[in-house]
């Protein structure tokens, strides 16, 4: 019976991993949420019952990809979710911490992804992280003629002007892309294995604070001094394409902790004020969406870090 129950498990765990990952690939509709998925069930084997099962799990999964699909994926997916589902497993049993979990589970998860991007660079040519800009313009343009031909040539020509300068900076962001995606990933891994073990024991092993008490170290006020710095440096010099991009991924980093650092702050006032939790969530969706919010709430990361606001707001009641 002991080892009928691990190995029902690997099985539930090897369909759902290969399921996770089927969806991902063949409905575009659904791909971006379903890929946080994907190392959640080989993460939670990890963890209830060990890295040699999880490990199995994941080199089955893969062969089944390869009989369904280009032997690329199957080594994708390996390494780039299997593998990791297997080590942050094991990072939930090592260490208890949820903030030093999360720190090393998203490098150890940027590691395996930048490990399978190599490999497939070095298998075809093909950098994911450089995707040809060429091409993506050209598919682009060509959707813009063919459903705005109505519009008059000089409108034409600016929407391909900013076209081909968007795709330009979205592929220059591509890192900072990686670092989010790796993020939302890990969390709603860890969230969603640790639901299934407070389900089978009793208790979480995942456990963040309540949001309105985030708070990131100070230091994270180098990251946007060195993004800057960069971003100086290149533009007195446009051939340093490489010192650009770095510094637009460090800004475009330290901006979202400073925005999450910001929503944190205005939650806790939110909450210690009264006002419905409906608002606080709302604000919260609306914050990506609205770029004026994201500026306002970057500047009120920016000061919290500080001056401590939330600090403060308590301080004014007692």
């Amino acid at each position: 019976m002991r080892l009928a129950l691990p190995l029902k498990n690997i099985l539930i765990c090897t369909a759902a991993s290969f399921a996770f990952f089927l969806a991902g690939v063949t409905l575009p509709l659904v791909a971006l949420p379903v890929m946080l998925f994907f190392i959640f069930p080989t993460l939670s084997l990890s963890y209830e019952h060990g890295t040699f099962p999880a490990l199995f799990s994941a080199l089955f999964t893969s062969l089944l990809l390869n009989i369904f699909f280009h032997p690329l994926f199957s080594l994708t997916y390996f390494l780039s979710f299997g593998l990791s589902g297997v080590l942050l497993g094991l990072v939930a049993r090592k260490m208890t911490s949820p903030g030093d979990m999360l720190l090393v589970s998203v490098s150890i998860s940027l590691l395996c992804k930048l490990t399978a991007v190599y490999l497939v660079f070095k298998l075809t040519g093909t950098n994911f992280l450089m995707p040809d800009a060429a091409q993506i313009e050209n598919a682009l343009i060509t959707f813009t003629e063919s459903n705005f031909a109505s519009l008059a040539g000089n409108n034409i020509q600016a929407i391909k002007e900013n076209l081909s300068q968007s795709v330009q900076y979205l592929i220059m962001l591509i890192p900072y892309s990686v670092i989010f995606f790796s993020t939302a990933e890990v969390l709603v891994s860890f969230w969603s294995a640790s639901f299934i073990h407070r389900k089978i024991t009793g208790d979480s092993f995942f456990l963040l604070p309540p949001f309105s008490e985030w708070a990131f170290p100070k230091n994270i006020l180098f990251v946007l001094l060195i993004g800057f710095l960069c971003d100086l440096a290149a533009s007195n010099n446009p051939d340093m394409a490489v010192l650009r991009q770095v510094g637009a991924n460090l800004n475009a980093v330290s901006r979202t902790l400073f925005i999450v650092q910001g929503l944190a702050v205005t939650c806790f006032f939110l909450k210690f004020r009264g006002f419905s939790k409906f608002l606080r969530v709302a604000i919260i969706i609306a914050t990506p969406i609205i770029t004026l919010l994201g500026d306002i709430f970057s500047i009120v990361g920016i000061i919290d870090l500080g001056f401590n606001l939330r600090k403060r707001i308590k301080g004014e009641t007692q």
